[in-house]
C-alpha cells in the first residue's frame, strides 16, 4: 500500500482499558487482527497508526466495552486512518 510518505510498513494498534489506563501496543503488517486478553465488562478505547518512514497521525479511537467473556462481538471491517 502506498500512503504520501511512502510505502505502508506497519500499523500500530493502541488499546487503552479506560478504567485502569492501562495500555498496550501491537504492531502488525496484517490488515485484520484479533485482541485476546481483553477482560470481561471493560471499556476500551482503540485507535490504528500507519507507519511507512515514521508513524502517521492515529484515527479517531474507537470506543467498545466487551461483554463477560472479555469478547466485543461487533465485527469492523474498515478503520478510516
Amino acid at each position: 500500500m502506498f500512503d504520501r510518505n511512502g510505502i505502508i510498513q506497519h500499523y500500530l494498534i493502541n488499546v487503552t482499558e479506560i478504567t485502569s489506563d492501562r495500555m498496550f501496543h501491537h504492531a502488525t503488517s496484517q490488515t485484520n487482527v484479533t485482541l485476546f486478553s481483553l477482560n470481561p465488562y471493560n471499556a476500551y478505547s482503540i485507535a490504528i497508526a500507519a507507519v511507512t518512514v515514521a508513524p502517521g497521525p492515529a484515527s479517531e479511537p474507537l470506543f467498545i466495552t466487551t461483554h463477560s467473556d472479555g469478547k466485543f462481538l461487533e465485527i469492523i471491517q474498515n478503520m478510516v486512518l
